[in-house]
């Protein structure tokens, strides 16, 4: 099973902070700091990360489906003598609650059935998992067990989870769903979740269905602009109106535009952009 590190970070033997990382600890039995500090949105917590004097110390290795009660168990002990820790003992034993006024007091809140099951159904979206052949293998009941027990990849970047399923399930092509010798879904892509699926059938339907995208019929080009004795004589819709004109070659009008060859009998230069149309024939 994946082990997850708890650490501290100490400025001699006063801990600042306890946190929790999947990486694994280096030769020293340290943690490189530098990765773990952009983990955290807080500025505050950052700063610590980042100084002299400052060192990230490893704690325990623990499976990493215990880590939010190891890590609450560390702040307990370590600051029991020195902070009544309400809200870590609290929440150690499976309660949530506030704190009311200068001098209140912990009081646990309880939950209607109705949004309890609304915050179940926010975090715990159902995956599908099918074979080759279009059969339903597995239903998984949230996205982050396949990312954990099948792609191993589950992390956390910058407080949101990752994993490359996740970036499956977002795929509009069917066909690109397909990983690890399974075809995946989310619940949400069926009206009800079917135990047999044909790829080619709903591929067909994805194609039929994307929208078609509308020929461009205009592009922005410079225009360029004719100069007799330092003053502007006409504007050219483009360097292939301009040379049609003039009775010159493109390739020439572009180069003086551009300043790679002497005007010895035109002055050109570009002007600014216009829109015009694409495959204009002068």
């Amino acid at each position: 099973m994946e082990k997850a590190t708890i650490y501290c970070i100490k400025t001699g033997e006063t801990i600042h902070y306890i946190g929790k990382t999947i990486s694994e600890t280096n030769a020293e039995g340290g943690i490189n700091r530098s990765n773990l500090q952009y983990s955290y949105h807080n500025p505050n917590i950052r700063e610590v990360f980042m100084g002299d004097s400052v060192s990230v110390v490893p704690i325990k290795q623990v499976p990493i489906t215990e880590w939010y009660d190891k890590k609450l168990l560390e702040v307990v002990e370590k600051h029991k003598d020195s902070h009544p820790l309400l809200n870590a003992q609290w929440m150690l034993d499976g309660k949530r609650g506030y704190w009311e006024g200068t001098g209140g007091f912990w009081e646990g809140k309880t939950r209607d059935a109705h949004t309890l099951k609304r915050l179940s159904e926010s975090k715990h979206r159902k995956v599908l998992q099918y074979d080759l052949d279009g059969n339903l293998v597995k239903i998984w009941d949230s996205r982050k067990e396949p990312a954990t027990q099948v792609f191993k990849d589950y992390r956390v970047v910058k407080g949101s989870a990752a994993s490359t399923l996740y970036g499956l399930l977002t795929n509009a092509n069917p066909k690109n769903r397909l990983r690890l010798g399974s075809y995946w879904f989310s619940e949400a892509d069926f009206d009800r979740i079917p135990t047999k699926i044909s790829i080619p059938i709903m591929y067909f339907k994805y194609r039929n269905n994307k929208p078609k995208q509308k020929g461009h019929t205009h592009h922005k080009q410079f225009t360029v602009e004719y100069y007799v004795d330092g003053k502007l004589n006409l504007t050219f819709d483009n360097a292939e109106h301009a040379a049609h004109v003039l009775g010159v070659d493109q390739t020439y009008v572009r180069r003086i535009c551009k300043g790679t060859r002497k005007p010895n009998k035109y002055d050109l230069r570009y002007g600014p952009k216009k829109l015009q149309p694409i495959n204009m024939v002068y």
